[in-house]
């Protein structure tokens, strides 16, 4: 038994180790607004940020992140003077959201009609209710979509300093790391 847990343990760090330094690029896709000095709004996916100005992909936000890879795209260039405010959020943000709110108001529902079921004063047979499995189903759907739906808020107002203060949280949201 020792000598098994021995040789495993190492071998489980080596893998790891091995794991750790795999290069491995999945790029995140968001969704961004930008709202310019001139008070007009463009909405796209926020490709690239660099020292000066951002890059919005506006041809289609359901597009594929292969054709992101792409050399050539029509992308629209934004300098840091000309925006107002740039708000952000991941473009799978809303449906996990939901996701999740739906799977923890299942598992609060499920429970909560079992303890019900069992409360019945009478002595007959009583049948499964799915009443509050479907409410807090539908609830927790609810919650979980608006809490997804959020989004991040960068105010420029055409300013170096605001723009570069706002430089790394934009980075996170971008497909392109390097522009």
């Amino acid at each position: 038994m020792k000598i098994g847990f021995i040789i495993f343990l190492p071998l489980c760090h080596m893998i790891g180790v091995i794991h750790a330094q795999e290069i491995r690029i999945n790029p995140k896709i968001s969704i961004a607004e930008i709202t310019t000095i001139k008070n007009e709004s463009m909405k796209g996916i926020l490709y690239a940020v660099n020292d000066s100005s951002v890059a919005l992909y506006t041809e289609n936000t359901a597009v594929d992140k292969n054709v992101l890879q792409r050399d050539s795209l029509p992308l629209r260039i934004y300098s840091y003077r000309e925006i107002q405010k740039i708000k952000v959020r991941k473009r799978s943000a809303l449906a996990e959201g939901a996701l999740i709110g739906a799977g923890v108001g299942l598992v609060l529902g499920v429970p909560t009609d079992l303890a019900a079921q069992s409360i019945t004063l009478s002595t007959e047979e009583v049948s499964f209710s799915t009443f509050f499995t479907i409410t807090f189903g539908l609830i927790g759907t609810a919650v979980g979509a608006i809490i997804g739906s959020s989004s991040k808020k960068f105010k420029i107002n055409g300013d170096e300093n605001f723009f570069r203060a706002s430089k790394d949280g934009l980075m996170k949201y971008s497909f392109k790391r390097n522009f």
